[in-house]
């Protein structure tokens, strides 16, 4: 009777850390979606950046020239620059604070 008790115990305790472990998983899944849906980036005008992003271009990198503008939807710009004969891509805020992806 003994052994029964000790087998029923034991399969509950296991069947708790599965849950848990599966909860977690989900989670992480979740977060994982939500993440990529905020780094996805639109391709834009470069005539509609904000001057505060070609200020920040015209300082940092005073020879390069934007070639490509992309948003996304918490309003950070990727930005791909050509200097001289090499391509950046770098990201900053609308505010102009480059921002490290």
């Amino acid at each position: 009777m003994l052994k029964y008790i000790i087998i029923t115990t034991m399969l509950s305790v296991g069947s708790w850390s599965i849950y848990a472990t599966a909860t977690r998983f989900e989670s992480s899944e979740k977060n994982l979606i939500i993440k990529t849906i905020q780094e996805e980036f639109k391709e834009i005008d470069i005539a509609i950046l904000p001057n505060k992003v070609k200020d920040a271009v015209a300082k940092d990198f005073k020879n390069a020239t934007i070639c490509k503008a992309y948003i996304n939807n918490v309003n950070e710009y990727k930005l791909k620059l050509k200097d001289n004969k090499t391509f950046k891509t770098l990201y900053i805020t609308e505010d102009g604070v480059w921002i490290n992806k």
